[in-house]
C-alpha cells in the first residue's frame, strides 16, 4: 500500500513515542502515514496551515515527503461507521487536543493490545473528500518495514497546492539578535 511520511531529521520510517496523536509509549512508537503528499504536508505542518497562506521558508527547509510501500497491516478503522458503536467519534480524533493527546493515546494502546498492528484514521488537517493517515505501531525509532519508492521536497508539494505560498521571511525560531 503507498502512503506518503513527511520527515526532517529522521528517517521516513521513524516511529515515534513521544507526544502525538495516536503515539504509543516507549519502547513502542508510531508511524504516521498518509493518503497523499499534500495531505502528509499538512500532517506535518498542523497549525501552519490554519489562518495564514503563507508558509515561513525556514519552516520547511531540509524537509522531504517520502512515498513509502506499507506491507498490509491489520489495522482499525477508525473511518468506519461501525467505529462509533466502540466509543470512537470523530470530532474526539480530529479535535485540538490540549491534554497531550491522552484519549487518542489510550485508544491506540487499547488497539495495540488488541492485536492491531495500526489504527486508520481522517487525517487532522487534511482537505478533500478523503484526506485519511494510517498510523502503523511498531518498535519507537527506526524501523524500515516496507520499501521507499520516492522522496520530493515539502517545498515542491506545497508549491503545486492552491492558494499557499512560501514566504522568504525567517521565523522568529532561526533569527538570532546580537545584543
Amino acid at each position: 500500500m503507498c502512503r506518503y511520511r513527511a520527515h526532517g531529521l529522521h528517517s521516513p520510517w521513524y516511529f515515534s513515542h513521544g507526544v502525538g496523536r495516536f503515539n504509543l509509549e516507549a519502547p513502542k512508537g508510531t508511524l504516521n502515514s498518509a493518503s497523499s503528499e499534500e495531505v502528509a504536508v499538512r500532517e506535518f505542518l498542523g497549525v501552519a496551515f490554519v489562518g495564514d497562506p503563507a508558509i515561513p521558508a525556514s519552516m520547511i527547509a531540509d524537509r522531504w515527503i517520502s512515498h513509502l510501500e506499507i506491507p498490509g497491516i491489520k489495522a482499525a478503522d477508525f473511518t468506519s461507521g461501525a467505529a462509533s458503536a466502540f466509543g470512537i467519534v470523530p470530532g474526539d480524533i480530529t479535535a485540538p487536543m490540549n491534554d497531550d493527546y491522552v484519549m487518542t493515546r489510550a485508544w491506540a494502546a487499547t488497539m495495540e493490545a488488541a492485536g492491531f498492528e495500526g489504527i486508520q484514521s481522517r487525517s487532522r488537517f487534511g482537505a478533500g473528500t478523503n484526506p485519511t493517515c494510517l498510523y502503523v505501531f511498531g518498535p519507537a525509532g527506526e524501523n524500515e518495514i516496507g520499501a521507499t519508492n520516492a522522496k520530493v521536497t515539502m517545498r515542491s508539494v506545497i508549491e503545486k497546492m492552491p492558494g499557499y505560498t512560501i514566504d522568504s521571511i525567517p521565523t522568529s525560531d532561526v533569527l538570532v539578535v546580537d545584543p
